[in-house]
């Protein structure tokens, strides 16, 4: 019997043991682990109970900590804790033991008040305010815990916890000046119908909710569509298309907005993807980047990654950067403007002069375009002042080599004023409003080829192209004073009439619109400073060109002969900056390349790696070799047709496995350089383990196959060198080893390397 009651005992107390330790583990999960209040589980789990009992007797409030954020990064975690310690046990001295009190997040609380009236709640909620800064009664300088309250007090006998903690939290972050904000149940905007939206966008994206719209841009020179802005439309399956304005800010606020942008970034690749696919010429696109996606550290490197996988080059995307970032933080603007050319995108400053007009910023940032904001076109703007600023903000653009797109243009008269001001592109509704990508491809494209149009907007076959001008990008003059005559070296105006000597010149200059009004009195100052100083002058005029406008075109003279002031001869230049810009530009970048692969070229390598070496910036980079393993063998084999096959497709490899900023080129015949841009030794072993296996994959082309590898040799900066012909050796040094050991394999450089090449 003794035995049997101590089996019992002991029976009871494991069971005693194992509900307690249950009990514990569930307070655990239910327990904020900083404070010791409830956590948001454990609010649900006991606030609903009391709820559920009386649910016409309690309101639902959440209060947000608004020197959260400021307190973590001035004072650190520890003393973080222990203000949130500290508002924990304001809140529960002031509350009974039938109003659970939880830390929801960060600084967010949630509680239940055994109350429904609102005078008596904003009087209760404005006690605990001054209780939590209690503490400042003696301090010389205070420090003010600033609390903001969203209250929910229930109609209709609303008894769910979860929908009303879900709308006070949303309430509690609203974009509103007030410290109590009470919930409406019949407001559209209310917080449980931003709730829904934020609770709906990951099913919507997967869904295919979100739907891209894009607007073209004219070029105005040739009425010629250019491009395109991507614009984002929310397709609700409840509630119908939401425009930007009313989702945006909400994602911004909750932090969600950076995951549209990249759903956003990826839908545009998949379409630029399609449409080189078709053979069609890919359609340029730009789109506007959320704050969050500017601050963001890994965003371009994720663009990037998405651009590779879609094969799409980066230079086909253009990101926009909020002018009012600029004001906020320049620096940082600066450099995130620099990351973005360094993967290969173009950037674009949007909203120019919205609120302020930072010209002289544009000296110190990067951008290869301006899109001036809308306000500079309102009807309340139609002043000779105005047109002075956006005239100047166009002469000092075009002399920086940035192209400028007006926006919001929608009406002829911006159009005819815009053609003679010299902006190069537009966007606005009097030419195309912004429209799904299906009609913009019915609308833009044909024959794969980007339409153009007439001034009202109608299209006109591709073939339709006005006079490119081209060969008039640089116009020779010289001006006889004494003869009162011009002689050009091309009639680059049709109001010359295919005159190339012009008499009476003096006069035509005044007079004819060969000039334009606003730049003729500038001429004729450059014309007087010419006579008098003995160098060359330059400024930067506008001219009615053969394109059919006014372009800006850069004047350049000087006095060659001077027997009189009478009697003088003056030579200069007409260069059409925009146009002679992109000439020279395609010619050195066709200059820079390696014709059989399109890879750098050996003699851009070097200096670009040079360049990159000394400039003082670089903490770890490397330079390789690579060579591909017995090539001789297949020009003797399958001849040279195939071998060159071959080498552009090991040209393709080696370009996939790095990133845009580092440099890929050919060195010759079959050897390939890489300058790997700020890398780690630990990073680079990886990055040449994927190149390996990727050289492992035979060649195949129809029905040949044929198995290909190649061998690479490492040296780093500034471990193994600090200049290129060192680095360079060194790699080379690295690469014969890697060749003796055994090919198809990398090595790093070690000492002494060097000597295992003269034996």
């Amino acid at each position: 019997m003794a035995i049997c009651l101590f089996l019992l005992f002991a029976l009871a107390l494991v069971v005693m043991l194992h509900f307690k330790s249950i009990r514990k583990s569930a307070r655990r999960a239910n327990t904020d682990t900083v404070t010791g209040a409830l956590n948001s589980s454990g609010f649900v789990t006991y606030g609903q109970k009391y709820l559920s009992a009386s649910p016409s007797s309690y309101s639902m409030v959440a209060l947000e900590l608004q020197n959260y954020s400021q307190i973590l990064q001035t004072f650190g975690t520890k003393n973080c804790e222990l203000v949130l310690d500290h508002v924990y046990r304001t809140l529960k001295a002031n509350l009974s033991n039938v109003e659970p009190v939880a830390r929801i997040y960060n600084g967010t609380f949630c509680l239940l008040l055994k109350n429904q009236d609102e005078l008596q709640i904003r009087n209760r909620l404005a006690r605990i305010q001054a209780a939590v800064n209690q503490f400042n009664q003696n301090r010389q300088v205070p420090y003010l815990l600033k609390l903001t309250f969203g209250i929910y007090i229930p109609t209709d006998g609303c008894s769910s916890l979860t929908q009303m903690q879900e709308s006070v939290i949303a309430l509690v972050h609203a974009q509103d000046t007030s410290d109590f904000r009470f919930y409406k149940e019949d407001s559209e905007n209310s917080p449980s119908r931003k709730w829904e939206l934020i609770q709906q966008m990951d099913q919507s994206l997967k869904s295919g909710d979100f739907q891209v719209y894009l607007q073209p841009k004219i070029r105005l020179s040739d009425q010629r569509i250019v491009g395109a802005e991507a614009l984002i439309r929310w397709r609700h399956p409840q509630r119908g298309v939401l425009a930007p304005e009313m989702f945006l800010p909400l994602l911004e606020e909750y932090h969600l907005v950076s995951k549209l942008d990249l759903y956003l970034f990826e839908t545009i690749c998949q379409y630029l993807a399609s449409w080189i696919k078709k053979g069609w010429t890919p359609c340029p696109i730009s789109f506007n980047l959320s704050k969050e996606s500017l601050t963001s550290e890994s965003f371009i490197h994720h663009c990037e990654n998405i651009c590779k996988v879609h094969h799409v080059e980066p230079n086909l995307i253009e990101f926009e950067l909020r002018e009012a970032f600029l004001a906020e933080q320049p620096k940082k603007l600066y450099a995130l403007a620099k990351q973005v050319h360094d993967y290969g995108f173009r950037c674009a400053l949007d909203n120019f002069g919205r609120s302020h007009i930072p010209v002289h910023m544009l000296r110190q940032i990067s951008v290869d375009t301006v899109k001036l904001d809308r306000s500079f076109f309102s009807s309340e703007n139609n002043s000779r002042s105005n047109r002075f600023l956006v005239e100047s903000i166009l002469k000092f653009t075009t002399q920086m080599k940035i192209s400028v797109v007006a926006e919001g243009i929608d009406n002829a008269s911006q159009i005819q004023y815009l053609q003679q001001a010299g902006c190069e592109q537009v966007q606005g509704f009097y030419y195309f409003r912004p429209m799904p990508v299906e009609e913009f491809q019915k609308t833009v494209y044909q024959d794969g080829n980007l339409r153009y149009i007439n001034q009202d907007g109608s299209q006109l076959a591709t073939q339709q192209v006005s006079v490119s001008g081209s060969d008039t990008d640089i116009v020779m003059f010289s001006l006889l004073t004494k003869d009162d005559k011009m002689l050009l070296s091309a009639a680059f105006s049709p109001l010359l009439e295919g005159q190339t000597t012009v008499t009476n010149v003096m006069s035509m200059l005044r007079h004819s619109e060969l000039i334009h009004e606003n730049d003729r009195s500038e001429f004729f100052a450059l014309l007087v400073r010419c006579a008098k100083e003995s160098g060359w002058v330059s400024n930067t005029l506008r001219f009615y060109t053969s394109k059919g406008r006014y372009e800006w075109l850069e004047v350049r003279m000087h006095k060659e002969i001077a027997l009189s002031s009478s009697d003088m001869i003056i030579s200069g230049t007409l260069v059409n900056m925009a146009g002679f810009s992109h000439e020279v530009d395609r010619w050195k970048e066709k200059a820079n390349r390696d014709a059989l692969t399109g890879l750098y070229n050996r003699a851009h390598f070097e200096a670009a790696s040079t360049e990159l070496l000394t400039s003082g910036n670089l903490s770890s980079s490397a330079i390789l070799f690579v060579d591909i393993d017995d090539f001789k063998k297949v020009n003797d084999t399958l001849g040279h047709v195939i071998g060159d096959d071959v080498i552009r497709c090991i040209a393709k490899r080696i370009l996939g496995t790095f990133r845009h900023t580092d440099i890929v080129a050919r060195y010759g015949g079959d050897e390939f350089v890489v300058f790997v841009n700020e890398i780690s030794r630990t990073d680079l072993y990886k990055r040449l383990q994927q190149l390996c296996d990727g050289f492992r994959f035979p060649y195949r082309n129809d029905s040949i196959e044929y198995p290909i590898s190649g061998s690479i040799g490492a040296a780093m900066f500034p471990d193994d060198g600090r200049d290129y012909l060192e680095l360079l050796d060194h790699a080379d040094a690295a690469l014969y080893a890697a060749k003796q050991e055994g090919k198809n394999r990398f090595v790093f450089y070690r000492p002494g390397m060097e000597g295992s090449i003269q034996e």
